[in-house]
């Protein structure tokens, strides 16, 4: 079927009648949407409910979706809490404006799907083995949802704050521009607000497919089992706010004039977020669009001819670099 007919189908009288089932399930505290709902077909071994329209608002609390394809529904402005959703497909689906909470998500994948202007992660959700493909998250906000084994391949993320998520062994392909990653909420109002997040200690995640542009690390987000990027000009920090103030006592020794003004600049405003942050994956392209290439390739030229090798955790215990 093409994707008009997916979703014409439910305005025949058949359609119509299945639809109505589907509501009074959602509709219930622990309903149940699987194959038991008379009438529903199956797409490689999931029930079918491809292009249905059931725009908000709309409250789902307790329902489960067991091996569903949710294909080029519209789903706007759903409230979901306390629900289950395990091998769910949402491909091309509309589902703007999603209030998340307190939800556990098990092998559920989304593929080119619009997830713009959602609250993720309110009373800790989960996130199990899922896949985010192509899917934008624009104006999305995130409170404290945990992924653990999940993919995000080639989405938008930009100007994203994820707060008090959490990842373990996850991996990002693709753009990340001006995201921010915490170890834990910035603010005490949060933990009062939304609870205790897990602490996120960034387990085996993955960046080497991922390209940088303004991301920032802070609070506490451990990195040190984090892969970085395969880029030469992004750089894993040890002791960074150690070497933070080493290499700011320096400067004077590689730069003077305007440059020297510039390199301070760059490296306060490095500072701050460095107190509590022990490792950190530093992009000097970020320094190049601050300052200029030219700059950006100085300050590499200066930094490896400190130690040969930019940027290991040996660097802070060379002579000259000590802060007494």
């Amino acid at each position: 079927m093409t994707r008009k007919q997916i979703i014409s189908r439910w305005d025949t009288t058949k359609g119509k009648k299945i639809k109505e089932d589907i509501i009074n399930e959602l509709s219930k505290r622990n309903g149940h949407i699987a194959k038991n709902i008379e009438g529903l077909g199956e797409i490689d071994g999931r029930c079918d409910i491809r292009g249905l329209s059931l725009p908000g608002p709309r409250k789902l609390r307790g329902v489960s979706f067991e091996s569903v394809d949710m294909s080029f529904a519209n789903l706007s402005n759903w409230w979901i809490e306390g629900c289950y959703l395990d091998n769910v497909y949402f491909g091309s689906v509309k589902a703007d404006n999603w209030a998340d909470h307190g939800n556990h998500f098990k092998n559920v994948k989304w593929v080119g799907s619009d997830l713009t202007c959602g609250g993720f992660g309110y009373k800790g959700s989960k996130y199990q083995n899922c896949v985010f493909e192509r899917c934008s998250f624009g104006k999305s906000v995130f409170i404290r949802p945990e992924y653990d084994d999940c993919l995000f391949l080639n989405c938008m993320l930009r100007d994203i704050d994820f707060n008090g998520a959490s990842f373990v062994r996850c991996k990002f392909v693709g753009m990340l521009k001006d995201v921010w990653f915490r170890g834990s909420f910035a603010y005490d109002s949060d933990f009062e607000t939304f609870g205790m997040p897990r602490k996120n200690k960034m387990i085996q995640v993955d960046f080497s497919d991922a390209q940088f542009d303004g991301v920032t690390f802070s609070n506490g987000c451990d990195l040190s089992t984090v892969t970085p990027p395969n880029d030469p000009w992004i750089y894993k920090f040890d002791k960074w706010p150690v070497f933070l103030r080493a290499i700011d006592k320096h400067l004077s020794l590689h730069f003077s004039g305007e440059a020297l003004e510039e390199a301070r600049i760059f490296v306060d405003s490095l500072k701050v977020h460095a107190d509590d942050q022990e490792q950190y994956l530093l992009n000097l392209r970020d320094a190049g669009e601050i300052l200029g290439e030219d700059f950006a390739k100085r300050f590499k030229e200066v930094a490896l001819s400190w130690q040969g090798q930019l940027f290991t955790k040996d660097i802070v215990n060379a002579p000259y670099l000590r802060v007494k």
